[in-house]
């Protein structure tokens, strides 16, 4: 298994906090684990020690001799069963459902303005921290396994100054190229969805959805 396979055992019933860790783990944690790197859980560091041996004086014994339980918790789950909704997937699919509607208005409506503070530029907001997490996590932090995150492609820092000044990008001649540039970009994100070296939440595809509509709305406004 991938790293991140051996992550999701413990995160089956936990659906936020898994959409969460995959927003800020990179690409190495797709890479296969070895046996020896898997021991970097708990119950995998407990199980090698509980089997392995060492020689003394010639003779084999058990490396551990006894065991006691200080503190118990639950731990992973293989298989893996589980108890709780997606509810990441249900939350962004009824976000991805409230923007198709605004945008059905907005074509309508003569003043979308409202309907644009109210939705787009929340989008826009909290993609663009999600993209200075995935760069905070990237460049200025110790962590290995986060550096090299494809989320990058559709979490666009820049996005979060369309949130704090969202009337600036329009008046700038080059709004409309950005606007575009960004919608292509997440095109692309969704159509080479399984080509990508890096593994993606499920939950993601609504939200980049309902961020490619909102940018090809405000690309036209």
């Amino acid at each position: 298994m991938t790293f991140r396979d051996y992550i999701d055992l413990y995160l089956v019933n936990l659906p936020f906090s898994d959409y969460g860790i995959d927003l800020g783990l990179g690409a190495k944690t797709d890479r296969l684990a070895t046996a020896r790197e898997a021991l970097f859980l708990p119950d995998y560091l407990y199980e090698a020690f509980g089997g392995a041996t060492i020689t003394i004086g010639g003779e084999t014994l058990p490396l551990v001799s006894a065991t006691d339980t200080l503190l118990w918790f639950e731990g992973r789950q293989t298989p893996p069963a589980r108890d709780t909704l997606p509810w990441a997937d249900i939350v962004l699919w009824g976000v991805l459902g409230v923007s198709a509607v605004v945008t059905l208005r907005n074509r309508s409506s003569r003043d979308s303005t409202l309907l644009n503070r109210w939705l787009d530029y929340p989008l826009f907001g909290l993609t663009g921290l999600v993209g200075w997490l995935i760069v905070f996590l990237w460049f200025f932090t110790d962590h290995t396994s986060t550096p090299n995150n494809w989320n990058i492609l559709w979490a666009w820092p820049t996005h979060l100054f369309i949130f704090l000044a969202p009337s600036l990008l329009k008046r700038y001649p080059g709004g409309r190229i950005y606007f575009a540039v960004c919608a292509g970009v997440m095109l692309l994100t969704l159509l080479g969805w399984p080509l990508w070296p890096q593994r993606f939440n499920t939950a993601t595809i609504p939200l980049v959805l309902a961020v490619d509509g909102a940018q090809r709305m405000d690309g036209m406004g």
